[in-house]
């Protein structure tokens, strides 16, 4: 990581623009996703909780050979789209298992 963020002005700015990537995807997902998207967590845990996450992936997003970490309106849509893909997959699962266990409820008759 070090290495990365040493070389110049421009490895700052892929850093950066990584940085920022990583934090639309994951925003994204948090609205979507099952336990974060409740109202019963804080807005500022949820923003921490992002920026924190993005944080720790950025120099990762950033140190892959062929990750292409220029911002524009396509990419951003691009991350917000796959963030809301993962928070909606995450939601589907989540209300797949609950219909099974009402199912297997109603089965061995606890309803």
């Amino acid at each position: 990581m070090d290495e990365i963020l040493t070389r110049g002005n421009l490895d700052w700015s892929h850093f950066l623009s990584a940085l920022v990537l990583a934090m639309v995807r994951l925003s994204s997902m948090m609205v979507t996703a099952p336990f974060f998207s409740s109202q019963a967590i804080p807005k500022m845990v949820k923003a921490v909780f992002v920026f924190t996450v993005a944080a720790l992936l950025a120099p990762i997003v950033a140190s892959l050979p062929n990750a292409q970490t220029e911002l524009g309106v396509l990419p951003l849509l691009g991350e917000a789209g796959a963030g809301l893909v993962f928070g909606f997959s995450l939601s589907l699962l989540n209300e797949v298992l609950l219909f099974a266990g009402q199912v297997l409820g109603v089965q061995f008759s606890f309803s």
